[in-house]
């Protein structure tokens, strides 16, 4: 039996009124997400919990943990970020039907960046937590995990190509901060020393490299030309690429619903 001392709250948005509330067993990693009529959060302590977003009713069984991503879905998939159970250190995108949270699919294996990772953050960087956590672009995913940034085919559950941070010529010693993003037609993505990377969604080149001389640990958001991003200190850091058209990530994960999938 799963202890579960956290609760999910569901909110009336005009009046803060309470709608439902349900129990899960340890702190959410980033933020729930709605689609259709579930709402699907994956905790600290790696489970998957899928509650009716009508009435907070558990809709499927826990899935049995080692999560270690919030969950992005897109059509018929769950699709998260998962410890292999045999093979320490590593881990792989598993795929699930969002219906039943049956079983659908696992990727290849990655290096995953710390054992502990998860288990050392603070309630705000638990809120923030985004390593490992696929992204959805024009019907392929891409995922970071630890010094490598790997674009997959979803129909086959085959990589297609890895950017590997050891390999880079400057990057040997680098890790990506936090899940990529989509910007212009380009994937962003950004490693822990502050360099932000586009590149080439198709061939997995990298383009152009931002530096933005600071340390970071979470997703930078891109608007208008301009990076925008928390620093490991505290501090604000923004950044003007001089490209306008260079917009369209504006908050955490995206938008308000907090689901990466852009078709």
């Amino acid at each position: 039996m799963i202890e579960k001392p956290y609760a999910v709250i569901c909110f009336e948005l005009k009046t803060g009124a309470i709608l439902w509330q349900n129990r899960i067993d340890s702190e959410p990693l980033g933020s729930p997400v709605a689609c259709g009529n579930s709402v699907y959060i994956t905790t600290s302590k790696g489970y998957l919990h899928q509650f009716d977003n009508t009435n907070g009713k558990v809709h499927c069984p826990v899935k049995n943990g080692g999560f270690t991503s919030p969950p992005t879905i897109s059509g018929e998939f769950v699709y998260l970020s998962r410890r292999s159970p045999d093979k320490p250190g590593q881990v792989r995108i598993e795929a699930f039907k969002t219906a039943s949270l049956a079983s659908a699919g696992s990727f290849p294996l990655m290096k995953y960046g710390s054992e502990n990772e998860i288990s050392g953050l603070t309630p705000s960087e638990l809120m923030n937590y985004s390593n490992g956590r696929p992204l959805v672009f024009k019907g392929r995913i891409y995922a970071i995990s630890g010094k490598s940034l790997t674009c997959y085919d979803p129909a086959k559950y085959t990589s297609l190509w890895t950017i590997d941070l050891s390999l880079k010529s400057g990057m040997e010693a680098e890790e990506f901060a936090a899940m990529p993003a989509t910007v212009n037609q380009k994937i962003v993505a950004s490693t822990r020393s502050g360099k932000v990377l586009v590149v080439d969604p198709v061939k997995g080149a990298i383009e152009t490299v931002y530096d933005l001389e600071t340390t970071m640990k979470y997703q930078a958001v891109v608007n208008d030309g301009w990076i925008y991003a928390g620093s490991k200190e505290g501090k604000l850091i923004s950044y003007n690429t001089g490209n306008p058209a260079f917009t369209g990530w504006p908050m955490w994960s995206l938008n308000a619903a907090h689901n990466p999938v852009v078709e």
